[in-house]
């Protein structure tokens, strides 16, 4: 006679603040463990102290050079890296919501959505030229960053856009959908 054995899950509830935002979910784990890893790729490794404080100082550029705040979105074009990391916190320590973009997409496509999202901003890595776009570009160059200790501060709370998502459009259009800091 065989049995069948199925795993038993125990529930164990865990307490989450739901009003917290990514940001502060970041910038809580920082405090705690600013010298272990935050981010590793292809090699390359990342602590939350210094990837803390060079998002930091790219949001407050952000800010006080292309207006970025909540409300307000940001189109990133990069390919997956320590760079692209950084530039999402940064985005979301604005305030504003990021729109990640793949380089591979038809130009159409990728028009249709910066001007679909009204993105106020788009960063590019230096693998990427973007073909005349109709908003302010700016190549990422981590070389010009330091780093700063100095959160910005901004009125965000959890049912503020944290990023936007476009579907594959099959329906004929791709359209966005707006996740909040409280749905991830």
């Amino acid at each position: 006679m065989s049995q069948i054995v199925t795993p038993s899950w125990k529930c164990q509830e865990v307490p989450y603040d739901s009003n917290i935002t990514l940001n502060q979910v970041f910038e809580r784990q920082a405090m705690l463990t600013p010298n272990h890893i935050a981010y590793k790729m292809c090699g390359q490794t990342i602590t939350y102290h210094v990837l803390n404080g060079r998002a930091n100082a790219l949001s407050h550029m952000f800010m006080e050079h292309y207006s970025i705040c909540k409300g307000k979105i940001v189109a990133i074009c990069m390919k997956r890296s320590i760079e692209l990391m950084t530039c999402i916190l940064a985005v979301i320590k604005t305030g504003a919501a990021f729109c990640i973009l793949d380089k591979s997409i038809p130009h159409k496509r990728m028009q249709y959505i910066l001007q679909d999202s009204q993105a106020s901003l788009l960063i590019h890595g230096d693998d990427y030229s973007p073909p005349l776009p109709r908003l302010p570009c700016l190549a990422y160059d981590k070389s010009a960053l330091s780093i700063c200790n100095c959160t910005p501060v901004t009125d965000l709370s959890s049912d503020n856009t944290a990023y936007v998502v476009y579907t594959s459009g099959s329906t004929g259009f791709p359209k966005g959908v707006m996740i909040s800091h409280r749905s991830v």
